[in-house]
């Protein structure tokens, strides 16, 4: 029998595998990590082996859970627990096709060559949208937008498996910077700034020092404002448009008020 009962770790809903494996590399170390932690990780990888049966000797003495050499009931028991730690941490092991009717080794692999395929593709397109990353804006708020989305797309490429060290996200933070006379005598400088941040500072200081305004400013088209006021207003616009006359109302025109003509009493002769 098992030496030990062993809790099984269940990661939170997001960092479970999901249906279009993006987040597989993640899935992998923290599958990795609890299984070392539970001193499964020998099942994982097949470096603790499946004992032989041995019958008519007496039951071998209980072996610690990180114990590489378990009897063949505690490998059983244990090994069935690593197996579960993978397949209950996949949103849907079922339509991932997981092997599940083996050992936690064959379940692993099982895993890994469904989504290693698709981890690659996913890691190099990201890679891609990394490497061309582009400064179009033009204020200190864009600048931020720009370091804010660098880092983002860093951490999709380490998400995936992927290296994004500090040094080559401040080769790829210079080389999107324009053309434009106010970064091309800063090039060496930035090159020796000891980390991104630093580089970035000295980006911010020149903007500041060459007048780049804080924020956007947006400024309005005339001809589609026009168009807008046309369709508002109507053909009409910029006529006087007479109103029709209103009974009974007094000529401006005239100095005294327009009374209406006296009729003669019912009552004269």
């Amino acid at each position: 029998m098992a030496s030990q009962m062993i809790n099984l770790p269940a990661l939170l809903a997001a960092e479970k595998l999901q249906t279009n494996k993006a987040n597989y590399p993640t899935f992998k170390v923290l599958i990795e990590e609890h299984a070392a932690s539970k001193g499964l990780l020998g099942y994982l990888n097949g470096n603790i082996a499946k004992p032989a049966l041995i019958t008519g000797t007496a039951a071998p003495d209980p072996t610690p859970v990180f114990s590489k050499n378990p009897s063949r009931d505690e490998y059983e028991y244990r090994d069935g627990v690593a197996r579960s730690l993978i397949v209950t941490n996949i949103a849907d092991p079922i339509g991932l096709g997981v092997k599940r009717d083996g050992t936690a080794k064959e379940c692993w692999d099982s895993v890994d060559s469904i989504c290693a395929k698709k981890s690659d593709a996913a890691l190099s397109l990201a890679e891609s949208e990394l490497q061309s990353i582009k400064f179009t804006g033009s204020s200190r708020d864009d600048l931020d937008v720009l370091l804010g989305n660098l880092r983002n797309k860093a951490n999709t490429v380490r998400m995936l498996g992927g290296k994004a060290e500090d040094k080559d996200l401040k080769n790829i933070l210079i080389r999107s910077l324009p053309p434009d006379p106010r970064w091309l005598g800063l090039q060496g400088a930035l090159f020796s700034a000891t980390d991104l941040d630093d580089a970035f500072a000295l980006i911010k200081t020149v903007a500041i020092n060459t007048g780049m305004p804080e924020h956007t400013t947006v400024v309005a088209n005339s001809t589609a404002l026009n168009a807008s006021l046309r369709t508002v207003i109507g053909p009409a616009a910029g006529r006087r448009v007479s109103s029709p006359p209103i009974l009974g109302a007094t000529d401006p025109r005239q100095t005294k008020p327009q009374c209406p003509p006296t009729l003669p009493s019912s009552t004269a002769r």
